[in-house]
């Protein structure tokens, strides 16, 4: 038989991993293997991105496109973080466990994987390291 779905469909409040992945969701897609470290999650063309739902880079209620059905469908939304003590003057913005432990105003909660990892030319750039972890 079948496993039940979740009453909540999209919209599961849960952050439970196991149940993320687990029990299904009507109208998500099924959670990415690679979760949060999936570089091809956050890129629409990739057609893995519409296979596979990830984490949405904005949690809790800071993310604008909670009404798009579409974004729903492709995202799951994590529990809010609190705000970050150095508000604007924090220099530590480019520090992906900084940023998903707190959050910061106008900026993602979650950095992109870079494709490239520990590899990549552009780590001493603060503009990439806002938007790009390197693992």
């Amino acid at each position: 038989a079948a496993a039940p779905t979740c009453a909540h469909g999209v919209r599961c409040p849960s952050t439970d991993l196991r149940h993320i992945r687990d029990v299904p969701h009507d109208g998500r897609l099924p959670p990415c293997r690679y979760w949060s470290v999936c570089w091809h999650g956050y890129n629409d063309a990739a057609a893995h991105s519409r296979e596979f739902s990830h984490p949405c880079r904005f949690r809790g209620d800071t993310c604008r496109l909670r009404d798009d059905a579409a974004h729903m469908r492709r995202y799951v939304h994590m529990s809010a973080t609190p705000p970050c003590a150095d508000g604007a003057a924090c220099g530590r913005t480019t520090d992906a466990e900084h940023r998903e432990q707190y959050h910061h105003d106008k900026l993602p909660d979650l950095l992109i994987a870079c494709k490239f990892g520990r590899h990549c030319p552009q780590q001493s750039d603060a503009a990439h390291c806002k938007t790009y972890k390197h693992i």
